[in-house]
This record gives C-alpha cells, sequence and structure tokens, in this order.
C-alpha cells in the first residue's frame, strides 16, 4: 500500500506561482520597500549576512495559502564556534 505524504509532493520553485498580472498595491506600496531595500544596501553595502525580501510568498504549510508581506528582512547572526543562526 503506498503511503501519501503531502511534504514529499511540494511543487518546485518552477511550479509556484509569481504573478497572476493583476495589480494589488498602490505606487506607495511598492515605494516603501523600495525605499528601504535602498537605504538597507547603502548603509549594509559591506555586509553579506541580510536578506530583503519584497512582495515575495512565504509558504508555511503546503495546505495553506502564502503570506505575501510588503517586505521582510532576514540577516545571520554569528555564533562563536563560527555557525550561523537565522533571525528574522
Amino acid at each position: 500500500m503506498y503511503n501519501y505524504n503531502p511534504l514529499e509532493c511540494l511543487p518546485s520553485s518552477a511550479e509556484l506561482p509569481d504573478s497572476d498580472d493583476t495589480p494589488v498595491d498602490s505606487e506607495l506600496q511598492i515605494l516603501i520597500p523600495n525605499l528601504l531595500l535602498a537605504i538597507l544596501a547603502s548603509i549594509w553595502q559591506n555586509r553579506d549576512d541580510w536578506f530583503f525580501g519584497i512582495n515575495m510568498g512565504l509558504y508555511y504549510a503546503p495546505n495553506q495559502p502564502a503570506i505575501v508581506p510588503d517586505g521582510f528582512l532576514k540577516y545571520l547572526q554569528k555564533l562563536t564556534n563560527n555557525a550561523m543562526l537565522i533571525k528574522t
């Protein structure tokens, strides 16, 4: 008998929708996260331990819709033994 595990059947990144060509953001909602990204890129130009995503869907469960924030910041904090700790 086949045991179905939905976590083994997740779509690839090519299969996930990235746009439905329906504009949902106003110009201000697009400007503010991009302005924040430009500021972060300027002040953290010598750092490579951060990522700022804009309008990216975050899938937290296979059967749940994505959460799509206007922007989110992800950075890594170095621990004493050269390991990295991911913080959001």
